[in-house]
């Protein structure tokens, strides 16, 4: 199934690099030369990200692929783009052919119309490009309240929740200490939950780039937990895991911990069974000798079936993975695929937020979501202590 999907990827992402590449040479009338210099630029570009795989596999310099990653990665995006904005004035132009409102190919209007609408495109797609790139590289603080119905010790509780830090060739140190770890410090949690995807996948970069050191900073009065994500079981699941947990970040695969008198619930992700042979718990087991009287914060990096969380007693549920789609139309691709793509949702009983997450995957972009850390201030009734 997974191959399947890829070779579908695949496909679409020659056809589309193609069709652009066709389009483009009719818009900016390319001939001789220039067409050949342009097609040599075009294919370097389309096969960056493949090149950069290939590169690492055998042993080039880090600075190296990382450029193709850096091309590639916002090739991507900016495929999708051109591919969308095509497609638009092929349809004007299937328009004109009944009503008539363009200029005749033999005129000689023609050939300048054509030139400016793709220096148009070219412009106005790498500008909302580059928009969407500043978006991404700052981190919004989203303030929320949760009322809870299970009495505490205390009335309330900070918890400052992320998901989908991405760490990597594309985030590194920078971004990680200024965007993650300082915004965090600077909001006082109680805790910190941070629900999956925390590195990008390979652990080279992370630990070329030092960044354990970075998050280990991150200040918490409970303690920092964090779980696996699908792309943690990208560079094997264990290196990962392991490197987070020794430098702060107590992972919880399957494993439930009792903090400030509530239970943290972290599930393996849904993706580690494919990749390990190791099938992921039920939410029934985990709960298994909790004190039912005790509120349960769950975090599971996928929002896939959110009732489960309502029907096993679950009081909150943190998640990500989704990113909104990361940049339009995407979003409405994971609206269709999620219950919830991104926002807070009550079902019956059970509190639930699926972030679009603090990083981005692929393109560094966002157009349609700002990347978000929440700080989540969590009430609760006082207990009596007659």
């Amino acid at each position: 199934m997974f191959s399947s999907f890829f070779l579908m990827i695949l496909a679409a992402d020659v056809l589309g690099s193609l069709y652009v590449w066709w389009r483009a040479k009719q818009g900016f009338q390319l001939q001789g030369r220039r067409k050949w210099i342009f097609t040599a630029i075009y294919v370097f570009v389309a096969i960056a990200y493949l090149l950069r795989r290939v590169l690492e596999r055998n042993g080039a310099p880090y600075y190296i692929s990382e450029v193709f990653d850096w091309v590639g990665s916002f090739w991507i995006v900016l495929l999708c783009y051109y591919f969308l904005s095509l497609l638009l004035i092929d349809l004007v132009r299937l328009v004109n052919v009944w009503l008539k409102f363009l200029p005749r190919k033999d005129s000689p209007k023609y050939p300048k119309l054509r030139r400016d609408v793709a220096w148009f495109v070219t412009i106005g797609v790498m500008i909302a490009v580059f928009i969407g790139h500043m978006n991404s590289r700052y981190v919004h603080i989203r303030p929320m309240e949760i009322t809870f119905d299970k009495p505490m010790e205390y009335d309330s509780l900070v918890v400052v929740s992320a998901a989908d830090f991405h760490m990597g060739s594309i985030i590194g140190p920078k971004r990680t200490q200024h965007q993650y770890v300082d915004k965090i410090n600077a909001l006082n949690a109680d805790i910190v939950l941070i629900a999956g995807d925390i590195v990008d996948g390979d652990l080279e970069p992370v630990e070329r780039q030092n960044l354990g050191p970075i998050v280990q900073q991150i200040k918490s009065r409970y303690g920092v937990y964090g779980i696996m994500g699908n792309h943690e079981y990208f560079g094997g699941g264990d290196p990962s895991a392991e490197y987070l947990h020794k430098h702060g970040i107590y992972m919880l695969r399957d494993t439930v911990v009792e903090v400030a008198g509530l239970y943290i619930m972290g599930r393996e992700d849904r993706s580690g069974e494919r990749r390990t042979g190791r099938k992921r718990k039920l939410i029934s087991e985990l709960k298994q000798g909790l004190d039912p009287t005790k509120p349960v914060l769950m975090m599971d990096h996928q929002p896939y079936n959110l009732e489960d969380a309502d029907t096993n007693g679950i009081d909150f549920q943190l998640s990500g993975h989704s990113h909104h789609g990361q940049f339009w139309p995407i979003n409405h691709i994971t609206d269709a695929v999620y219950e919830v793509s991104w926002g807070y949702k009550k079902k019956e009983n059970t509190h639930g937020y699926v972030t679009c997450g603090a990083g981005t995957w692929g393109p560094p972009v966002r157009l349609g979501s700002t990347p978000e850390i929440m700080r989540i201030v969590m009430r609760f009734p006082k207990r009596s202590t007659k």
